[in-house]
């Protein structure tokens, strides 16, 4: 039933997969534009961060499987005097227009992210295979042939189409 199960999953799981790669590439664009430049903290580091859509997809990827998720909310969450809200350029000395705080909307963000790939994708996930569990289960158990039906088959053939026993 096991095998029956996950051959029957493949193309479900393939879908699944799809979807999620497709939220999580969106909420990486996302965090890529807001948290790059982002100063590093307790867990926002060189293991995980937003600098790039690769390095991105990686944080989301860990974030997604609870690796310290609200450490890294609060270091995307930074804001001044702990930060530099806009940087000098180096050559004209005029601030540029970024620096390396966060922003206020992180809480949303990392949330929407739980929501959205964790909570729905994962159950969905889930719910999927034992939903085909069952089905193979309840189909396996619906074809089996007993002894005694093979006893009613034996008697009836022999009084309706073999009544000699040739």
């Amino acid at each position: 039933a096991v095998f029956d199960t996950v051959a029957l999953s493949a193309p479900q799981v393939a879908n699944i997969v799809v979807v999620l790669f497709l939220a999580m590439s969106m909420f990486a664009v996302v965090g890529v534009s807001s948290f790059g430049a982002t100063k590093f903290g307790t867990r926002l580091g060189t293991q995980a961060n937003f600098s790039s859509y690769p390095m991105a997809m990686i944080t989301l990827f860990q974030i997604m499987f609870g690796d310290e998720w609200h450490f890294i909310m609060d270091d995307c969450w930074i804001s001044p005097p702990f930060c530099t809200s806009r940087f000098p350029d180096p050559v004209t000395g005029q601030l540029l227009s970024y620096g390396d705080c966060g922003s206020p909307a992180s809480p949303i963000f990392f949330i929407m992210f739980i929501l959205v790939c964790i909570s729905t994708m994962l159950n969905l996930f889930v719910g999927m295979i034992i939903n085909n569990f069952s089905f193979c289960s309840s189909k396996d158990s619906q074809g089996i042939l007993k002894e005694s039906h093979l006893e009613i088959f034996r008697t009836i053939w022999s009084e309706k189409f073999d009544p000699d026993g040739n």
